[in-house]
């Protein structure tokens, strides 16, 4: 079996807008021109993992091949791309490419299980889905040791149990980096950003329209800093800034992170259906980690396995991210408090009977973006800035910094600011629990942050009305909200 992403379906209403100037540069047809041969998906990984029943009956296929190495342009990779034509009448306006998260995920994916909500798009457009290299995993880098299996999350309080970690951590990337290290050192956001000019220049467009969620915002950001004068709209969906050092990203994440959690308590206290109702929440909860550290608490039905005060983070950090959840984070901790299980912690913290890991493919991404520590010294002093911002959620970012200790391929793609003044004005969407999205926006003048009021990840491929119009009105004419404008929450 493949990789496959899959989204939910949700619906919001929409608001108000006002005009920004963005020229329409539509592309020429790219079979006409000979770069393309469009036509059925067989051999596309994503469409053949999916169920037949969803795969939309005019998805088409194509493949853009490029270097390895750009340094050495004899080795080539084959780029998957698919397309949603365009439905309209007379010509196309061109395309909009999906560029999807992860790091690792496929456009493909979010043309298939969010094909409708690309539907009045179509009416202007052609929807490309952008798979990343790195996404397929041939005999060169095979699913097992580099996707089903990685480095699991950990957060050492000694430099003992530091040098432990790491080795093991560097044993589960090397397994899967040995297949292919040219491959492998070659998946940073830099090298994706300059396969999805080659797709650009592939469907035939001068220019790209971007359509870009959750991680996926990297390689748009690296795509604006590389190519600045290709980019006619850029749109980016739940987006993390890479324009930061590790240790300002770090504080950023940890903010977000306690107003969350604070908004977890607060709810708590006013609602009597919260299982902690009535107690002082973050004292109870910060005591839980510290027992759990001292005895970790078992996971039923998987034996062996018991959760130490870091792994009650990592799962409560996705219970905070949506306030459905709330209710079942406050359970989880009376469980655990009270009958020394972590049944629902465990439900979000395990991956096939074992702790949460992050897939070796993924790592190369993360490492050669720069989103990681050099050596011991900077994981000490990240530790330090957690407990010193964060004393809810300490560890919960400095647990992937370790992955990148030692890591054999260069940062291809540091952190800096995309050129804003030779970039038209960009359209970004946020929900209430993502805070970061603004430090892209901000980077260049005229763009507008499009706020929704509720929870969430993703809110255009999960059928958010609201931001979807919005986004579509953008990528047809340039038009953006109005400053302020917010999409409500449903």
């Amino acid at each position: 079996m493949r990789a496959r992403n899959r989204t939910l379906v949700a619906t919001m209403i929409a608001v108000g807008l006002t005009a920004a100037v963005i020229p329409l540069v539509a592309g020429a047809d790219a079979e006409a021109a000979g770069e393309l041969k469009w036509g059925d998906c067989a051999d596309n990984d994503v469409v053949e993992d999916a169920e037949p029943t969803e795969i939309p009956k005019d998805l088409e296929c194509a493949e853009v091949t490029v270097p390895v190495d750009r340094d050495d342009p004899d080795r080539t990779v084959a780029i998957q791309i698919s397309r949603l034509p365009y439905t309209g009448e007379g010509e196309s306006k061109g395309s909009v490419t999906v560029v999807p998260g992860g790091p690792g995920g496929a456009g493909t994916s979010d043309l298939i299980s969010a094909g409708d909500t690309f539907k009045n798009l179509r009416e202007h457009f052609n929807v490309v889905g952008y798979d990343p290299r790195g996404h397929y995993l041939d005999k060169n880098m095979p699913m097992e040791d580099c996707l089903n299996n990685g480095p699991e999350f950990a957060a050492p309080k000694t430099r003992k149990e530091f040098d432990k970690v790491h080795a093991k951590q560097r044993a589960a990337i090397d397994k899967c980096r040995d297949h292919d290290p040219q491959l492998f050192d070659s998946l940073n956001s830099l090298t994706q950003a300059e396969d999805l000019d080659a797709v650009r220049e592939a469907i035939g467009e001068e220019k790209l329209n971007a359509h870009a969620t959750s991680y996926g915002g990297t390689i748009v950001q690296a795509y604006a800093r590389t190519f600045p004068e290709r980019v006619r709209t850029m749109y980016v969906d739940g987006a993390s800034s890479h324009d930061q050092k590790i240790a300002d990203a770090e504080k950023t994440y940890f903010e977000v992170r306690e107003d969350l959690f604070g908004r977890f308590v607060k709810w708590c206290d006013g609602d009597a259906d919260c299982a902690l109702s009535g107690e002082d929440v973050p004292a109870v909860w910060q005591k839980l980690l510290a027992d759990a550290d001292k005895s970790p608490i078992p996971v039923p039905d998987h034996e062996g396995v018991s959760f130490n005060g870091h792994d009650l983070q990592g799962s409560a950090a996705i219970l905070t991210n949506k306030d459905d959840r709330w209710p079942d984070l406050a359970k989880a901790i009376v469980e655990a408090r009270d009958e020394n299980k972590a049944s629902i912690f465990g439900k979000l913290g395990l991956v096939k009977g074992r702790k949460a890991f992050s897939p070796a493919r993924g790592v190369a991404v993360h490492c050669g973006d720069g989103r990681g520590y050099d050596d011991y010294q900077q994981y000490r002093e990240g530790r330090k800035r957690g407990e010193r911002l964060s004393p809810n959620f300490p560890e919960v970012r400095v647990n992937r910094g370790i992955f990148c200790v030692d890591f054999d391929a260069p940062v291809s793609n540091p952190p800096a600011p995309m050129p804003g003044d030779e970039l038209p004005p960009i359209l970004g969407a946020a929900a209430a629990n993502e805070d970061d999205v603004h430090r892209i926006t901000d980077q260049v003048p005229g763009s507008r942050l499009l706020r929704y009021e509720g929870y969430g990840h993703g809110l255009y491929v999960t059928g958010n009305e609201c931001v979807i119009k919005h986004a579509d009105r953008y990528f047809v004419d340039g038009t953006l909200p109005d400053e302020g404008v917010t999409c409500p929450k449903e």
